[in-house]
């Protein structure tokens, strides 16, 4: 008996043992609320990062949409405000072009009041010389008188009528071969009344048998109003020389000089723009033509040639004209 109950586990024994199963199942629990923890820990981090990426993909995405409006708006903005340049442009070139056709207007009604004064100045000339020489009855030089007003007449309408067709682009050339000794010749016969009338010398400088290209009778009507111009700025008893030549192998060339008072170099130019006159007074009561020098350059241009005037002296001016496609020929 009290060998068994030597052997027996005591109360202590017991209750350590007890504590210790206590121990290790509290530790499990530990263990198992640590791994529960641990889960939960680990869920609510991978739901944060699932979070994190919607929002920082949300954010992208928000960025995205965003930066393409502006973007949209940007581009749309540059084009309203090249739109609106395009038009601001066009608005300024309107506004030019109404200014310059506003001064072409004027111009063009100073220009018709110009020719309208100058062509009734001009008319008015011959058409009195007719009237008042056809009540002379003992005049010998009547009828010439009466030819070469009426001559001068009919150059100034047609020169006009040409003007006008060269502006409407209407100005037609009828070209064939022209030996310009015989047209200088015609042109002296058409202006033999004013030359005698004035005591004026001619002196001739013409190469023989030169002859170019052109439309006769609009050369003939160059020659007749550069006589008459040479003619009006001539002092009475004056010399005209007259060169007729080839240069550059096939460019006609002739020069009409007077010994006049000359032209200032600024207005070598200006001179032959419609109805344009320099200041030098006609001498020896010669009508003006307004009109004659620019029908020669329009005349001469349509050639394709060059027309124009040498005057470095005081006295003498050279009016000159070149035509191209100029040969001798052989009589």
């Amino acid at each position: 008996m009290n060998v068994h109950a030597r052997n027996l586990p005591g109360k202590e024994d017991q209750n350590l043992a007890s504590n210790i199963i206590s121990k290790q199942q509290f530790n499990k629990e530990l263990e198992i609320i640590e791994a529960q923890k641990k889960d939960a820990l680990e869920q609510q981090a991978m739901k944060f990062h699932r979070n994190e990426r919607k929002y920082i993909f949300s954010a992208l995405l928000a960025i995205v949409i965003i930066g393409s409006i502006f973007y949209r708006n940007y581009q749309r903005k540059k084009k309203d405000n090249k739109r609106l340049s395009r038009q601001k442009e066009e608005i300024e070139l309107q506004a030019k072009e109404l200014s310059e056709s506003n001064k072409k207007l004027l111009r063009l009604a100073k220009f018709k009041q110009d020719m309208t004064n100058m062509i009734v100045h001009d008319l008015k000339n011959p058409i009195s010389a007719i009237i008042n020489v056809s009540k002379i009855d003992d005049w010998p030089d009547k009828d010439l008188m009466i030819e070469y007003s009426g001559k001068q007449l009919l150059n100034l309408v047609t020169n006009i009528l040409d003007v006008d067709k060269y502006e409407q682009m209407d100005f037609q050339l009828f070209k064939r071969e022209v030996n310009i000794q015989k047209s200088i010749n015609i042109a002296l016969e058409d202006v033999s009344f004013i030359l005698k009338n004035k005591g004026i010398n001619i002196e001739l400088n013409l190469v023989e048998n030169s002859c170019v290209i052109a439309d006769r009778e609009i050369i003939n009507r160059v020659l007749v109003n550069l006589l008459t111009n040479a003619i009006k700025f001539s002092p009475n008893n004056g010399t005209i020389d007259i060169t007729a030549s080839i240069k550059n192998q096939d460019e006609l060339y002739v020069g009409i000089k007077n010994d006049g008072p000359g032209i200032q170099k600024d207005m070598h130019k200006s001179i032959f723009e419609m109805y344009q006159q320099h200041d030098v007074r006609p001498s020896g009561g010669v009508a003006s033509s307004g009109i004659g020098l620019s029908f020669c350059k329009l005349s001469i241009e349509a050639h394709n040639g060059t027309i124009g005037v040498k005057s470095e002296t005081k006295t003498g001016v050279e009016f000159w004209f070149t035509i191209p496609n100029a040969e001798l020929i052989e009589e």
